[in-house]
């Protein structure tokens, strides 16, 4: 699982469906394709508080609830290395970078 959480608008991510004028992936109950879910204002659009998002995502983790209880997905393990090789490695956000956001949050 990775998440990139700093921005106001969800970005295309290649090889995803995207509404570029919701700024939204398009999903059912937050479940984009076989073993994709999105959630937060990627699933909603730039809009509403933490409390809205928050809910989105107990309905994306439900979906992701049921879809395991039904055989849909199946758990896997996979190591930092299998990560990286699908991420742009300019967006990781080191421990250091995050304290300075948490900071400029807070």
């Amino acid at each position: 699982m990775f998440v990139t959480s700093i921005g106001y608008r969800t970005l295309p991510i290649p090889g995803f469906p995207f509404d570029a004028e919701k700024h939204i992936i398009p999903s059912e109950h937050g479940r984009v394709s076989e073993s994709v879910f999105t959630c937060g204002w990627a699933k909603r659009g730039p809009t509403g508080i933490i409390d809205a998002t928050l809910r989105d995502t107990v309905d994306t983790v439900k979906c992701i609830q049921f879809c395991l209880d039904n055989g849909e997905l199946k758990s896997k393990e996979s190591s930092i290395e299998d990560v990286m090789k699908v991420i742009n490695k300019k967006d990781v956000m080191d421990y250091e970078k995050w304290k300075m956001v948490d900071l400029f949050e807070k």
